[in-house]
């Protein structure tokens, strides 16, 4: 039930193969003895659940694959100030890829100016984004990509990835904000 795979001896395990129609059942079970025994899923395809450890690979996925590197609550989307969304970690250089603004606490109408990077400003990656859009609470999400073909300047270590009010919402709000990218080492 242990096969090693070939990505870079990260301790990456094939917990099962079985058939697609199966596929539910599985996950399902796996998940709830990948719980038991401190193990994380990372992927669910066709016919194949994947685990690794959870502590010894997370940083492997997050330099070999795009991924999630933060989640933060509760970011006030109205008062004219930067929120520290990511900071680089020592020996790493951060390329951003993507931002989930999501679950609205209110209307976020009023919202039309929001600059994300780093920087006092954050404004090395998107600047004017608008997000007065997302006017249902608790539903409503945005997904921020980078420009396509444009210039960007690496994230170095210690660096602070953030987001910046300019024209924020007219109403008191918060939102959860997801960074999606990979790390490579400095």
């Amino acid at each position: 039930m242990s096969e090693h795979s070939d990505m870079a001896g990260d301790n990456l395990h094939v917990a099962a193969r079985t058939t697609a129609t199966s596929t539910t059942r599985l996950a399902a079970e796996a998940l709830l003895v990948a719980a038991d025994i401190g193990r994380m899923i990372l992927q669910l395809d066709d016919a194949t659940l994947w685990y690794c450890d959870a502590a010894a690979s997370l940083s492997a996925i997050t330099t070999q694959a795009m991924a999630k590197v933060a989640t933060v609550t509760g970011v006030d989307m109205q008062t004219a100030a930067k929120t520290t969304l990511y900071t680089v970690p020592t020996g790493k250089v951060f390329y951003p890829m993507m931002i989930v603004v999501r679950d609205p606490s209110a209307s976020m109408a009023g919202g039309s100016d929001y600059d994300i990077g780093t920087g006092a400003n954050a404004d090395t990656w998107r600047q004017a984004v608008d997000l007065s859009s997302l006017t249902t609470l608790g539903t409503d999400f945005m997904v921020i990509h980078g420009a396509d073909v444009t210039k960007y300047t690496e994230c170095a270590a210690a660096d602070v990835f953030g987001i910046k009010v300019i024209t924020g919402t007219t109403a008191a709000c918060t939102a959860t904000l997801d960074v999606f990218g990979y790390l490579v080492d400095a």
